[in-house]
């Protein structure tokens, strides 16, 4: 098969792009490749917390901290979104607890999980 170089320009930018997108993700401490589900958490203080942190359940990286915002309701409120990888299994009650893992004063996020027979759906809110 003889391809014209329009078409193998076109494979080649498109190929490109899809390795750029998975660079820059890659770069950012995602992983294309894994399916996660989002979770969030209402604080009044973030204590320092900061995006791209490691979400933890006893000690173990389970996933990570996506972004921080304010609320736009109730600006005293501070949302913070994060993701945890599939296979473990968040139950309704667990407790997104921010803590500390350093001298330094960084923050992380520590799941405790709850005892619920009922998982948390992606995109419920953890208290």
């Amino acid at each position: 098969m003889n391809f014209s170089k329009e078409i193998k320009i076109a494979v080649l930018a498109l190929l490109s792009i899809g390795v750029i997108y998975w660079g820059v993700n890659f770069l950012k401490g995602k992983d294309v490749f894994k399916n996660n589900r989002v979770f969030y958490a209402i604080y009044d203080n973030t204590e320092g917390l900061m995006p791209n942190k490691a979400v933890t359940v006893n000690g173990y990286k389970v996933g990570m901290i996506e972004s921080i915002t304010m609320r736009v309701e109730n600006p005293k409120e501070i949302v913070v979104r994060f993701s945890v990888e599939y296979p473990i299994h968040v139950p309704q009650n667990s407790i997104a607890r921010i803590y500390s893992i350093g001298l330094l004063g960084e923050k992380q996020i520590e799941l405790v999980l709850g005892d619920a027979p009922i998982a948390a759906n992606p995109n419920d809110t953890l208290f």
